[in-house]
């Protein structure tokens, strides 16, 4: 049923008036089993004045990271595709900084480094740069999945700033039986607002659908 839930969440009744409640999580330690309990409410807008209530359990194989806040989230998206997959799908790179910068080369650098890090990931990812470590020179200044570093190097290229890069890590990820694996594996990432759950293979049963008056979403004519 989890296609049912993701067809659900994407519609345009949940994303206009929907929102989902995490009632509680429960992960079995060592190994990799996460699940998930929620309430699911929006409104039917082809029909004013009534809502659809749901109660849903989704059970999630080989989980590898997880932040979930109980409590209620108003966007719900699952994904194949997220910079917090990237370290299952590509490797990480170190970049070194031999010489020290000028105060003011440093305080580009790092707005054009900022921006592009806002711009391809968000707050999902920090922004770790040490600006000490750049007037000392010599240190590894930025470790990141493939993809940022690669945007990183250009605006270095266009600074024309000597540096060196080179891959510190393979893509890895755990298995509760074999331990921790070297390889590229597929991921799928659960999001709630900004809570998340990262894992192999997901499942979803809806134990119960409800329809009832839209009190809480009020007269269509306001």
């Amino acid at each position: 049923m989890l296609e049912t839930f993701v067809d659900t969440i994407n519609t345009q009744d949940f994303s206009e008036t929907g929102f989902i409640e995490i009632l509680s999580v429960q992960q079995r330690k060592n190994t990799g089993h996460l699940n998930i309990a929620l309430k699911l409410q929006m409104a039917i807008l082809s029909e004013p004045g009534v809502e659809m209530t749901e109660y849903w359990r989704l059970d999630l194989e080989q989980v590898q990271a997880n932040s979930i806040s109980l409590g209620y989230s108003r966007h719900s998206h699952l994904s194949p595709e997220h910079c917090l997959l990237w370290c299952y799908q590509q490797p990480i790179k170190s970049v070194v900084i031999p010489n020290p910068l000028e105060e003011a080369e440093i305080n580009y650098l790092l707005g054009r480094w900022y921006c592009i890090h806002q711009e391809r990931v968000g707050t999902w990812i920090p922004f770790k740069i040490s600006k000490y470590k750049l007037l000392r020179g010599g240190y590894v200044i930025a470790q990141a999945p493939e993809t940022l570093i690669l945007d990183y190097q250009t605006v270095l290229d266009e600074m024309e700033i000597d540096y060196s890069a080179y891959v510190s890590d393979l893509p890895s990820w755990h298995d509760s039986n074999r331990g921790w694996v070297e390889e590229k594996k597929d991921f799928q990432i659960l999001t709630f607002d900004s809570s998340y759950v990262i894992a192999a293979d997901i499942s979803a049963k809806c134990f119960s659908t409800r329809y009832g008056s839209a009190e809480w979403y009020g007269s269509s004519e306001n």
